[in-house]
């Protein structure tokens, strides 16, 4: 709880920096704090049906007991109030990294970050345009991002995530580049050990074999797929970066493990069997990436663990059963 109102106070100094923004008439409404997930709180007035429900489909996308238990108090209401000046037609905010404005009335959602990140983004956006025929449009100026607000959402399905994954590997194909041994350990150092802590460094040893990186999403996961009116679409684009072929497929089933517990073999294997194919990859040499992600993941921080020790079950479950 204390962290909601840490995050509450936190957008009372964003709030501070929006002043000389114009998004219309600013107004003095109430809003209800409820948090989302590990990273983000929303404040929410749940006289909208539109903030509600779209609060709703977010919190359902991975089931768990506190989801169930948030889905609940919001039925019922039951989250603490607070009254804030906000602009008129904005009924949702999310904090996370930067801070999201949803205005259900016009269909948009204007997003603050500085300069430097939104550069980021625009040029990332850039990429995967021009690397999977992607057609959502954004327009990025200094400190705002403004996009068409994809609402209602439709349930993600597993063939949906396949059909997003199959594009993912066009992408994959399209900036394919060989890289070397140290360049690639160096890479996956820092994606799983060097975090907000740096942990001990192990005396970790991956094959020394042709590497290759893409262009990767990131923070490939269901929360960061919006399905509206049978398309699917790829958001949230300030992690796309390079890195080895299996980041993307690694990163999603982490997600998965991490919000509900489970592993979802069928699609696992059904992933699996899309990349080797799209980007022919070889039996041996998928499953090389697949355990060097394990080796760094069992070497990082300690609730990565238990999905390391369920990713290497699986790796022996399908190495038996392939032969």
């Amino acid at each position: 709880m204390k962290n909601i109102y840490n995050n509450f106070f936190h957008f009372k100094e964003i709030e501070k920096k929006l002043k000389n923004v114009n998004l219309g008439e600013r107004i003095y409404k109430k809003y209800s704090i409820v948090p989302l997930g590990f990273a983000t709180k929303s404040l929410v007035n749940l006289n909208n049906p539109n903030a509600v429900k779209f609060l709703r489909h977010r919190l359902s996308i991975y089931k768990t007991p506190k989801k169930i238990i948030l889905l609940l108090l919001l039925k019922l209401k039951l989250f603490k109030v607070i009254q804030t000046r906000s602009f008129k037609n904005i009924d949702l905010i999310l904090l996370s990294r930067r801070l999201k404005l949803m205005d259900f009335e016009n269909k948009k959602v204007y997003t603050f970050g500085d300069k430097k990140e939104n550069e980021k983004i625009k040029k990332n956006y850039l990429d995967i345009k021009n690397n999977m025929n992607y057609n959502i449009q954004l327009k990025i100026e200094k400190d705002l991002i403004e996009e068409k607000l994809l609402f209602p959402e439709q349930k993600i399905k597993n063939n949906d995530i396949k059909k997003i994954f199959c594009s993912l590997c066009e992408m994959y194909n399209k900036t394919k580049k060989k890289v070397e041994h140290k360049i690639y350990f160096d890479a996956m150092k820092e994606l799983y050990i060097t975090r907000k802590k740096v942990y001990p460094i192990p005396n970790i040893k991956i094959p020394e074999i042709e590497y290759y990186n893409v262009t990767c999403h990131g923070d490939f996961c269901k929360l960061n797929l919006i399905k509206h009116d049978g398309e699917i679409f790829l958001i949230d684009l300030e992690s796309v970066e390079d890195g080895d072929i299996l980041r993307d497929f690694t990163r999603f089933f982490l997600a998965e493990y991490l919000l509900s517990g489970n592993l979802d073999l069928s699609l696992f294997i059904s992933l699996k069997n899309i990349i080797m194919e799209k980007c022919k990859i070889k039996e041996k040499y998928f499953y090389i990436i697949l355990k060097n992600h394990v080796l760094f993941l069992e070497s990082s921080v300690p609730k990565l663990k238990k999905y390391s020790k369920k990713l290497k079950e699986t790796i022996l479950y399908l190495e038996k059963n392939e032969k």
